[in-house]
């Protein structure tokens, strides 16, 4: 039996063919993910908002935390229980951080909350409004949520694209309850909305620790 091998007739041209076209590939992958890194890291920010990332005390981070997580759970009871929003001490009995008064409640700040609920109509709101003992630990927060019913039983959110709810914070002591909990009355009492983090704000704090 006779073997016979037969050669591409421009193997040099093929080769150097797909060599290229991988670095083409491998070129635009890393642009594209240099591209991503680089929009992920940089948070768009409104005059009156800052990041819960980098312009909050520690303590007022797991505070911001805590709200974020809560907000979804304090919005499933007011869907699952007759449209009503949980007071204080059902929030506290059911261990909700940062209302349960805890160790961790006395380390950050014992915030003692109240609840304000502005119900009308088809229109349901409440504010969940922090006040601290200790202004050296850190600010005030309010938790405030909106939504809108339909006549059909649906509803959709008010205030968030993303989240039923916002989060507000004010350095220092705090007086007195805001006036209302619309945006301009909040922004010229001095709250400034807390945005949560992103991704990149997670690696780039690790990268410091």
């Amino acid at each position: 039996m006779e073997t016979v091998i037969v050669k591409p007739a421009r193997q040099r041209g093929e080769i150097l063919f797909v060599s290229i076209s991988s670095l083409l590939i491998l070129l635009c992958a890393g642009l594209l993910i240099i591209g991503r890194s680089k929009g992920a890291t940089q948070q768009k920010l409104r005059w009156y908002q800052i990041s819960a990332f980098s312009s909050l005390p520690s303590e007022a981070q797991g505070i911001f935390m805590d709200l974020y997580t809560g907000g979804f759970d304090i919005e499933m009871y007011h869907r699952q229980n007759a449209e009503t929003w949980p007071d204080i001490q059902t929030l506290e009995a059911n261990l909700i951080s940062p209302f349960e008064k805890n160790v961790v409640w006395q380390q950050r700040g014992r915030i003692q909350w109240t609840l304000a609920v502005m119900d009308k109509g088809t229109v349901h709101r409440a504010a969940y409004i922090g006040a601290t003992s200790d202004t050296s630990v850190c600010g005030s927060f309010i938790l405030y949520l909106e939504h809108y019913h339909t006549a059909d039983g649906a509803y959709f959110s008010g205030i968030n694209r993303k989240t039923p709810f916002n989060i507000w914070y004010k350095a220092g002591a705090l007086p007195k309850a805001p006036k209302d909990f619309s945006e301009g009355t909040l922004i010229a009492e001095g709250w400034r909305e807390a945005i949560p983090y992103r991704g990149a704000d997670e690696l780039t704090k690790l990268k410091r620790l």
